[in-house]
């Protein structure tokens, strides 16, 4: 019969785990980089060894990846999406004044220019850039007040980037995508 993890040592083993994934730069490294950091905290008696005598040896790069890192890196994207300046971003990108009105959720904020035009801004990351647009299209189907004389919102993606394996032609493909739709795209991180 397994032990449990009591919830100390949980904290303690997340606490190692985030300190050496910032001094690592986890959340800027590719795949390949990534898998052996994950190898070294396996093979770490601090942390893999630890971790040993609660889970079977397969089981502790499972956790260590879907319990601890995941959550690091959605902490880091978070971090990275809530730093942005949004009225700044969009004034720049539409070339009007655009000054933020309210967040409709965590990941969806509305703002209006100086001419009356509103603006969605879906925030996600590059790999679910999907989720954000749908975020955002949600947001606009579920307040009909958005709509002003027969006109939607613009709708603009902040997408951060944290990952190494993103390319410029990865971005180029989703701004290419989603510019056919008259959605425009903002890469951060």
């Amino acid at each position: 019969m397994a032990k449990i993890l009591p919830k100390a040592v949980e904290k303690r083993i997340k606490g190692l785990i985030y300190e050496r994934a910032d001094a690592f730069g986890y959340a800027c490294r590719n795949r390949t980089d990534n898998s052996i950091f994950m190898d070294e905290l396996v093979s770490d008696p601090e942390i893999g060894g630890i971790l040993r005598e609660y889970y079977p040896g397969e089981r502790v790069r499972t956790y260590i990846k879907d319990a601890v890192l995941n959550a690091y890196t959605k902490q880091k994207n978070k971090q990275i999406l809530n730093a942005l300046d949004l009225p700044k971003i969009l004034t720049r990108l539409y070339g009007e004044d655009i000054s933020f009105v309210q967040n409709i959720d965590t990941d969806t904020s509305l703002l209006r220019a100086q001419s009356g035009r509103l603006y969605v801004v879906g925030k996600g990351t590059i790999l679910k850039w999907e989720t954000a647009l749908r975020r955002a299209l949600d947001a606009i189907a579920n307040h009909p007040n958005l709509q002003q004389d027969g006109v939607y919102p613009r709708i603009c993606l902040m997408l951060a980037v944290i990952n190494g394996d993103v390319t410029e032609a990865d971005k180029d493909h989703i701004r290419a995508a989603i510019e056919a739709i008259g959605v425009r795209v903002y890469f951060c991180g």
